[in-house]
């Protein structure tokens, strides 16, 4: 505006000059004069439309820069819902491997327990294999036993004072000779100590440590199928108590000295994954790097089955 108010000042000022001069000057100078003005009103008009142009530029480049700030502010938003979404996958991710890691660990576990269960099968057919089990009475014995003739009741004996004195025992004193017959190499009968303060005291707080001592009479013994019976009701029946974590672990010695490697890995590896960071799980780690150096333990490789040809029967017509 003031460019525009400038020329048109400057114009003014030449036609004055010019009005005022007319009668000094020539004609020659006077069309020069009026061609000097007529110049200068045409450049004044050309930077009119300069100065326009130059505006409506401006005015471009003000909506522009504002469609900018209307894109910074869509691409901010934008930015920030992608933040959000990738921590919520994030999470979403987090979940599925915490589900994903628990199903297998589920999984894994159930194989654990049916392999366990599979071998505590085992052991019980042993025993009763070993022990030469009975068969189940037919109907014609329990017909022959319906047949005999009643005996007539025996008499009532007086029960010896001995004895009652032996039901009346201290949990504690049958528990600490036990103990003793148990350091002097005497099994069968520290066994019956602790079989009697079982039997007579079936919530004593000594039950479960009884129950261990009972288990190792039968390893000491050899009685490995007798001993891995006591070994897991310990373990199953008091898994907080003190005498647990090396009930798992001397069941697991016992399978695998009964020449049962895989139940033996089983419960090994168990009690490394049930009470991990203990001694029993350090001596678990232990057997079971036996166990894989032992050349017997190896699975063993299955014979591909033979194939047999079926020979063809001819019919003569």
């Amino acid at each position: 505006m003031q460019a525009k108010w400038g020329a048109r000042l400057l114009a003014a000022m030449l036609l004055s000059v010019l009005v005022f001069s007319f009668g000094c000057l020539t004609p020659g100078e006077s069309d020069s004069l009026k061609r000097s003005v007529a110049n200068l009103q045409f450049q004044s008009e050309e930077q009119r439309k300069e100065m326009a142009d130059l505006k409506m530029r401006l005015d471009a480049l003000a909506q522009d820069f504002n469609a900018v700030g209307a894109i910074r502010e869509n691409q901010s938003s934008v930015l920030t819902k992608t933040y959000d979404f990738s921590k919520e996958l994030q999470e979403l991710k987090g979940r599925f491997e915490e589900n994903r890691h628990q199903n297998e660990k589920t999984f894994k576990d159930m194989v654990l327990e049916r392999e366990l269960m599979n071998a505590k099968i085992s052991a019980l057919e042993n025993e009763i294999l070993k022990a030469g089990g009975s068969r189940p009475a037919s109907a014609s014995d329990k017909k022959t036993v319906a047949a005999a003739p009643s005996s007539p009741a025996a008499p009532a004996v007086a029960e010896p004072a001995e004895t009652r004195e032996e039901k009346a025992a201290d949990p504690q004193k049958l528990y600490d000779e036990g103990q003793v017959l148990l350091k002097a190499k005497k099994y069968s009968e520290a066994r019956e100590k602790f079989q009697r303060l079982v039997k007579d005291n079936l919530k004593h707080q000594l039950i479960p440590s009884a129950r261990y001592w009972i288990g190792e009479s039968y390893y000491a013994e050899k009685k490995f199928n007798d001993a891995i019976i006591e070994f897991d009701d310990v373990w199953q029946k008091y898994p907080k108590h003190d005498k647990a974590r090396p009930a798992m672990l001397k069941e697991g010695y016992a399978f695998y000295d009964s020449k049962d490697c895989r139940a033996s890995r089983v419960i090994l590896q168990k009690l490394i994954e049930k009470y991990p960071q203990t001694d029993e799980a350090k001596l678990a780690e232990k057997k079971i790097a036996e166990l894989n150096a032992d050349k017997s333990c190896a699975p063993k490789k299955k014979k591909p089955a033979a194939t047999t040809k079926k020979k063809k029967k001819t019919t003569n017509n």
